[in-house]
């Protein structure tokens, strides 16, 4: 990703957000790839084909060549061997300078047209179909017993005006083929890297956007987690109070204000609750009316729901 992915977040925030596209988001959305539409089969064929005619033509130029600089060395230096630096030196060059010359030139004829003319293609393979027809038929002459030697003199002046002549005019067929297939692919590559280019944005956007909103979930979870208190079920309140802590007592008292509270949904007044004390459990000895307003008190105070008639 570039630094511009970045914008907007804080260095922990990018660091957070590189971790997460890589590990999280990218497992689940597939990073977006470069195609290139037309980058088939043809096209390479097409490119090794017309590349390999070129080599074929321009070594027959070099083998010539290679051959003019060893005896033009030869016959100026007066040695009975050619300097085979300069015939190696003239065959490489002689390579780039025809046939590569010949074969780029129509490359780049064709390519600025952005076209190739349908004529080509099919003297193309004409030239070498003959080519491959007439070689191989020469290699193969050796089979016939008794051919005479005229007609082998004949077929042979005939090979290398075919073979010489077909392999120029091959690489300049190929180069003008060659030229128009790499500039379709350049416009191509750049139609492919623009839509790419757009896609990954899209891609990296979403992600920030996923990111972002996880991190504000999680930053309002925490909060929500911060600020939230733990209150404690009614059920224990009333347990901790009726557990052996407390006397008797105070049990029966929290008992009958928590059995209205629960049955009717209201508030026992006191003087209700101490007529039902006394007249229920008369061997508790609820008397003093003080202790049971005191302990109705602390009831309520713990209980603020059933604040529905608060009577003291």
């Amino acid at each position: 990703m570039d630094a511009k992915e970045y914008e907007g977040l804080s260095r922990s925030q990018a660091a957070k957000f590189r971790i997460y596209y890589e590990n999280e988001f990218s497992s689940l959305y597939p990073v977006p790839t470069m195609k290139i539409v037309g980058a088939d089969w043809k096209f390479y064929g097409l490119v090794i084909t017309s590349i390999a005619t070129v080599i074929v033509a321009a070594l027959r130029t070099a083998q010539m060549f290679y051959y003019a600089e060893e005896l033009s060395s030869r016959f100026w230096t007066n040695a009975q061997q050619g300097n085979w630096i300069l015939g190696i030196s003239g065959a490489f060059f002689s390579m780039l300078a025809f046939e590569g010359g010949l074969a780029f030139i129509a490359a780049i004829k064709t390519a600025e047209k952005e076209k190739v003319n349908d004529w080509v293609y099919g003297v193309q393979i004409g030239l070498l179909l003959i080519i491959s027809v007439f070689a191989g038929v020469g290699q193969s002459l050796g089979l016939i017993q008794g051919i005479s030697e005229s007609f082998l003199r004949n077929f042979s002046y005939f090979l290398v005006f075919v073979v010489g002549v077909g392999a120029s005019f091959a690489a300049w067929l190929s180069g003008e083929i060659l030229g128009v297939q790499l500039q379709r692919f350049s416009v191509r590559k750049v139609s492919a890297q623009e839509k790419f280019s757009e896609q990954n944005r899209i891609h990296i956007q979403n992600a920030r956007k996923k990111f972002l909103e996880k991190s504000e979930n999680e930053k309002q979870n925490r909060t929500t987690e911060q600020n939230s208190v733990k209150v404690l079920p009614r059920t224990s309140v009333r347990t901790q109070r009726t557990s052996g802590n407390i006397s008797e007592k105070v049990s029966l008292i929290f008992s009958e204000l928590e059995k209205v509270g629960a049955e009717e949904n209201r508030l026992l007044p006191f003087a209700e609750l101490a007529n039902i004390l006394r007249e229920k459990y008369p061997e508790q000895n609820f008397s003093s009316n003080g202790y049971i307003s005191t302990k109705r008190t602390e009831w309520i105070n713990s209980h603020p729901e059933y604040f529905i008639s608060r009577e003291r």
